[in-house]
């Protein structure tokens, strides 16, 4: 900031020292609420690109719905073979433990689309889902 506003002639202008003028702190103060109005214009944008991100999503909503509901259908038939398969295992193997990854993925999905339907929808509320995502991709 200093650097910004020295006035011509250099040197480091402190408030209070002999060297402070009226020009130098015109010049900080119009610095200033350059940066503040600048600041103000793209936290402006940057909300008006989320609000259209959250509108994409709500549109979206529906079709990820049908696509869950044929995943679910689709994996009924294979669930319940792997937990005729987790039974035979010893302990807690790898099909017992793909199970309950999975569990907790379902209940994952399931949760977005509840979530987004909702118009106080926010992006950190999902942040877990992601997180469990990335827990599932390291793991299978």
């Amino acid at each position: 900031l200093f650097e910004a506003v020295q006035p011509a002639g250099g040197g480091l202008h402190i408030y209070g020292s002999e060297c402070t003028t009226e020009d130098w702190i015109n010049q900080t103060e119009k610095y200033i609420s350059d940066k503040i109005l600048a600041s103000k214009d793209r936290m402006n944008e940057l909300v008006s690109k989320q609000s259209t991100r959250v509108e994409e999503l709500h549109e979206l909503n529906p079709i990820m719905r049908s696509q869950l509901a044929v995943h679910h259908q689709l994996l009924s038939d294979v669930h319940s073979v792997l937990k005729s398969m987790a039974k035979c295992e010893m302990g807690d193997g790898s099909v017992s433990h793909y199970l309950e990854k999975h569990r907790q993925f379902s209940e994952c999905c399931s949760s977005v689309p509840r979530r987004l339907a909702t118009k106080d929808y926010h992006f950190k509320k999902c942040k877990w889902c992601i997180n469990m995502k990335c827990v599932l991709n390291t793991h299978f």
